[in-house]
């Protein structure tokens, strides 16, 4: 992670996409960020876990939430145990994260891991109960990151994406089909979800003016006209 060297170009990507999501919507700050792919490698994990440390980084008080609740990974990327965590709180009366919200070693930033993984995901995260706890996160935190699983693959990503403030997809070149982009961008539309953007993870360019291993459009538009509408993956651009 960018933790390990911060003066790393790919640090730099990421302090210039945390700068790229702030300024999405400045008469309305993004409080909660939703993270996800529409296929499993793309990098969104891993997206997630570099932006919310370049956020903690500047100051923000920050709050991962692990909502993958099939196949959870923040708890390694953060080395951190998974015997309590989201789970827990759905089966409290109250919503105090006390327990179940664990300080990530990193100042200003703390991570919900899954805690044990429950047989109905989709239907806890499109809860009431899901509701308040992401009222909880936000009082205790400037911004809250969200990671789910990919959005093809179950429809948990479609549940929660509405009713967060916004959703980041990240998708990688030479891996992601552009049909599959497509899918998920309707999915998105169809559900009422806020797109803020699209990360294009490991670009790796000469050329590119905006950083080394990350590109960021604020629409899909912008991306088609970057890379074309006509191929079956998404190209990886030369270096």
């Amino acid at each position: 992670m960018t933790l390990a060297d911060p003066h790393s170009p790919t640090a730099e990507a990421y302090r210039t996409l945390r700068t790229n999501v702030s300024y999405t919507s400045v008469d309305r700050p993004l409080r909660t960020l939703m993270i996800t792919s529409s296929e499993p490698g793309e990098g969104k994990t891993t997206t997630l876990s570099n932006l919310a440390v370049a956020f903690a980084q500047n100051g923000k008080q920050v709050i991962v939430a692990d909502c993958d609740l099939r196949h959870p990974r923040l708890h390694i990327n953060f080395r951190l145990n998974n015997r309590r965590g989201l789970s827990n709180l759905f089966s409290q009366a109250s919503y105090m994260l006390d327990g179940s919200c664990q300080p990530a070693g990193v100042d200003n930033l703390s991570v919900v891991t899954t805690g044990s993984l429950p047989p109905n995901p989709a239907e806890l995260l499109g809860s009431q109960k899901m509701q308040s706890i992401l009222a909880a996160m936000v009082e205790n935190a400037d911004v809250v990151l969200i990671d789910t699983p990919p959005a093809l693959a179950v429809t948990d990503a479609a549940v929660l994406a509405p009713t967060v403030d916004g959703v980041l997809l990240v998708i990688r070149p030479g891996k992601t089909r552009t049909s599959a982009l497509r899918q998920t961008l309707e999915q998105m539309r169809h559900v009422g979800a806020n797109v803020i953007g699209v990360v294009l993870n490991d670009v790796s360019t000469r050329r590119s003016s905006y950083g080394y291993h990350y590109k960021y459009y604020r629409n899909y538009a912008a991306y088609q006209k970057y890379y074309g509408s006509k191929h079956k993956t998404v190209k990886k651009k030369e270096k």
